[in-house]
């Protein structure tokens, strides 16, 4: 026992000499050193992450997360966006639903933290469990509300008893829903969001309910509930507003009624739902008296009015300006903070008279935004100010309020997103089109619109048909042959490029550019692009399949044969340019099975003209290399597509080739006998 002892001490005695030693060798060493060394920081498992989210930010192209890809495989229009989107999120949700359906392939996972959103657990069908509160519990946890409904009418088939509580909650789930399952709009993943809309039309074709269903599970809970409760009664009456119908509103304000006669206090929410609903009570007062009148009663039970109370307000009242200045104005002095969506609503009534009214407001209303420190979520609609606000800047031709609500949107302290592709499409779409406009007005050069253009689409904006042509009228009388360059990539990109209106702007841009003062690697660039897209619109008109085969318009051909013979392709532009001939084109009327099928494996439809312009121009071509075949060619084309007289090519030809008697004499007659028809 003593030597224990004794060892002890001496251990503890030798411990601390060492640490002492080595304390002071480090202190010694530092004092030494150059530089002095930190002490060491102690962090937690999640610092350094925190701090690069910090550092990084948040991107406000969150929807393009889903596209993180090869460049080559991210679709380009929105449609095909949401296409994409929502595969992998049904992916996902197939994944899980293995998960469910197999739990036991996933037994030896040991991950931690564990995450219930991979591993989820199936709630078993409702005849397939016993009656009990636990099981009717996680079915209302869950929002199952059909198979909690049904599970309930067990348990009271049954004489099973259930506790108020439980019965309060699944009242509110079923009076919340209609007694149905909640709509897709509410998924947890992202795509089926952004694909599902919650309007009326979305609910009828899903199966959802538009109006209360009456008698009901919810109105059997209603029955069985103490009505002398406020949150029962309130939470009926929001129901029937939310899923209204005449019948629904009225029974609800008669409620309301009754509520106010027992002297008992209905909740905000329920207020909410009548002032959204109350312009469907068809008695004699005017909806803004129902409205004051719905207020009146607020104060008296004493009830605080919220952001939600004053934005179904608004919406009610829009088309009245004076009302919703004077909520607008009631919500200010009560202290209560606007959300997006009470701006919104405020700039609607507002453009229900003029636009420039909407201007005003729009500026006062940004200086409010810009001085916040943070916009967060209020509601769910809140990003649709971002829309509205943008198309307000567009219609007044204010690039400076334009300006002002993107450097907004895309600042840090923003914290609304745009949900969905097609709200991101359409509010940078207002924003091009506003850079258009001071493009035409000569405010921004083209440099400055290069710029601006090319971080927007198409990661932003995909092209259409009317930006197509809002694009094309840019460089009309103004040319940028790098723009132009870019404009037509995009155009091929959105899968415009063998429909008439996006090869005829491609034309039209190549055409447009001058050959002549290109330099050499934008002259290589603007060839390479031409007989690319010549080739594959000429492979598509001489295409087999009937499915597959996209004409030429006579419109189109001229335009790319003139285009190739200003790029000194002169042998494929009049290869191109000979198809409008009647033995190539199905521009005669066919009488037997031979024609039809001649018309049928024709290139070029049979609507439509060729400009007279790219015409005339091939024509002079023809006359300046002392091309007789194709100056006839041309002369036929022109007799073809053309109504006026046709003299004046008569002379060119006699004043600039060498004819010999019988080619004049068939040109002559030709010219002739059209004239005289």
């Amino acid at each position: 026992m003593l030597r224990q002892r004794t060892s002890r001490c001496l251990c503890r005695l030798f411990s601390s000499q060492a640490t002492a030693t080595t304390t002071d060798v480090a202190s010694s060493v530092s004092a030494q050193l150059p530089f002095n060394v930190p002490k060491k920081i102690k962090r937690g498992p999640t610092d350094i992450l925190k701090a690069l989210s910090e550092t990084v930010g948040e991107d406000s192209t969150a929807p393009h997360y889903a596209f993180i890809d090869d460049p080559t495989l991210i679709p380009s229009q929105t449609n095909m966006r949401r296409t994409a989107f929502l595969s992998r999120e049904m992916g996902r949700r197939a994944a899980r639903e293995l998960a469910m359906e197999w739990p036991t392939l996933f037994m030896y996972d040991r991950d931690e933290p564990r995450l219930n959103a991979f591993r989820p657990t199936k709630l078993p069908p409702v005849d397939q469990v016993e009656p009990t509160e636990t099981n009717l519990r996680a079915r209302i946890e869950a929002k199952r509300v059909v198979d909690a409904a049904a599970l309930y009418e067990r348990m009271r088939a049954a004489d099973v008893e259930v506790s108020a509580k439980l019965q309060m909650d699944l009242f509110e789930l079923v009076a919340f829903y209609n007694g149905a399952d909640p709509p897709l709009v509410e998924s947890e993943l992202p795509g089926v969001r952004m694909f599902h809309s919650d309007g009326p039309l979305f609910q009828k074709i899903h199966g959802q309910p538009t109006i209360w269903q009456s008698g009901g599970v919810a109105d059997l809970l209603f029955e069985l509930l103490d009505q002398n409760d406020p949150r029962v009664s309130s939470s009926m009456i929001a129901g029937l507003c939310k899923f209204r119908s005449d019948a629904s509103v009225k029974r609800a304000w008669q409620l309301l009624q009754t509520m106010r006669e027992k002297k008992l206090k209905p909740t905000v929410e329920a207020y909410e739902w009548l002032l959204r609903a109350c312009f469907q009570l068809n008695d004699e007062r005017p909806v803004g008296e129902s409205v004051s009148l719905i207020f009146d009663y607020m104060a008296q039970d004493g009830v605080t009015p919220t952001v939600g109370v004053f934005n179904a307000a608004l919406a009610t009242m829009t088309n009245d300006k004076e009302m919703v200045k004077k909520l607008f104005g009631e919500m200010i002095a009560l202290g209560v903070q606007p959300s997006l969506t009470t701006y919104r609503l405020v700039l609607g009534s507002a453009c229900v008279n003029a636009v420039e009214d909407a201007v005003n407001y729009l500026h006062q209303i940004l200086t409010r935004l810009e001085a916040q420190d943070q916009l967060e979520v209020i509601h769910r609609t809140d990003f649709e100010f971002f829309t509205v606000a943008m198309e307000i800047a567009r219609k007044a031709s204010s690039l400076s309020l334009g300006e002002r609500l993107q450097a907004l949107y895309i600042s840090r302290k923003n914290k609304v997103q745009f949900p969905g592709l097609i709200d991101d499409d359409e509010f940078f779409g207002d924003y091009l089109r506003l850079l258009i406009t001071e493009v035409h007005s000569n405010r921004m050069s083209l440099e400055e619109f290069d710029k601006r253009y090319r971080k927007i689409v198409p990661r932003h904006v995909t092209m259409t048909t009317d930006l197509i042509f809002e694009c094309g009228d840019i460089l009309k009388n103004k040319r940028n042959a790098p723009l132009a360059l870019r404009f037509i990539d995009d155009i091929i990109a959105s899968g415009f490029l063998l429909f008439s209106t996006g090869n005829r702007q491609i034309f039209s841009l190549i055409k447009g550019s001058d050959p002549k003062t290109l330099p050499p690697d934008q002259f290589n660039a603007m060839e390479a692009v031409l007989l690319r897209v010549v080739d594959l619109v000429d492979t598509f008109a001489s295409h087999t399949n009937p499915r597959a085969k996209r004409k030429w318009t006579p419109q189109n051909l001229g335009m790319a044969a003139v285009a190739l013979a200003r790029f000194k392709q002169t042998a494929r532009a009049w290869q191109l340019f000979n198809k409008l001939m009647p033995a190539q084109s199905s521009f005669a009327t066919t009488t037997d099975t031979m024609e039809m099928e001649a018309a049928a494996r024709a290139e070029v439809e049979d609507f439509g003209f060729a400009e007279r312009a790219d015409i005339e121009e091939m024509f002079d071509l023809a006359l300046q290399t002392n091309d007789f075949v194709n100056a006839c060619n041309a002369i036929e084309i022109f007799a073809r597509y053309n109504n006026s007289s046709m003299n004046w090519m008569l002379a060119k030809v006699k004043s600039k080739l060498a004819l010999s008697p019988p080619q004049l004499r068939i040109i002559e007659n030709f010219i002739r006998l059209r004239d005289t028809k």
